[in-house]
């Protein structure tokens, strides 16, 4: 992942990964899986919404 390499070029150790709500599970763990010595937590960028609009999204997202 070039981020990562990029990322540990710099000596960065906190990165924050800006996502929407239910793509946050998804870039977290890959985020962990290429750079697991890099500290990372999520931060969601839009409002939830309610949940039965979006019902197909997030099965779509736990699939991937």
């Amino acid at each position: 992942m070039e981020v990562s390499r990029l990322l540990r070029g710099r000596g960065v150790t906190n990165v924050i990964l800006v996502t929407s709500w239910y793509h946050s599970r998804r870039s977290l763990a890959t985020f962990r899986r290429f750079a697991p010595e890099l500290r990372a937590r999520c931060v969601v960028s839009e409002r939830r919404q309610a949940l039965r609009p979006t019902l197909p999204y997030v099965a779509a997202e736990y699939l991937k």
